[in-house]
């Protein structure tokens, strides 16, 4: 387990709330979203110690709460979820693995997703047209760059941890 340094990881999550909330949520096309905190907290859980993680959760749902619509402290709980999920997969998990990260990336996409939707408006007429639009392809479009910022991840937080 990783203890990052906290100045590079507050820069790196002020970049990606800044890319998320404001850059790529206005270039959105049949509502395409890259989920960029989630997949650095999922990164995190997976190489960090416990009390960082939490705290980066917390910050990253914030952060991801002051820009959305759903009711303040929903980012928060999802985000603070996935971290206590994934800490809980066994030391002997394939940890290293872009796969991994993926899988994990998808399931907690998937995760928010729904509880967004279900907190957003369940009772609509298109619901199923909100399910496959906003859910399926923001989870498969996050799960399929997903490889890429594992690798940038790995570069900026680990390789350049022993300097």
């Amino acid at each position: 387990m990783h203890r990052f340094k906290p100045l590079r990881l507050s820069f790196i999550i002020l970049i990606l709330a800044f890319l998320e909330t404001s850059l790529f949520a206005n270039f959105t096309f049949y509502n395409l979203k890259i989920e960029l905190l989630l997949m650095l907290i999922v990164f995190l859980s997976l190489f960090s110690i416990k009390k960082q993680i939490y705290i980066c959760a917390f910050f990253c749902g914030m952060l991801k709460d002051i820009f959305s619509i759903l009711p303040f402290g929903i980012n928060i709980l999802i985000f603070m979820l996935i971290a206590f999920f994934i800490q809980r997969i066994p030391k002997n998990f394939f940890r290293e693995e872009k796969l991994t990260f993926a899988a994990l990336v998808f399931v907690g996409t998937f995760f928010s997703g729904l509880i967004s939707l279900s907190l957003t408006g369940p009772y609509s007429l298109n619901f199923f047209k909100k399910f496959i639009n906003v859910i399926l392809s923001t989870t498969f479009i996050s799960t399929l760059v997903s490889p890429l910022f594992f690798s940038f991840f790995k570069l900026v937080l680990i390789k350049n941890e022993s300097k």
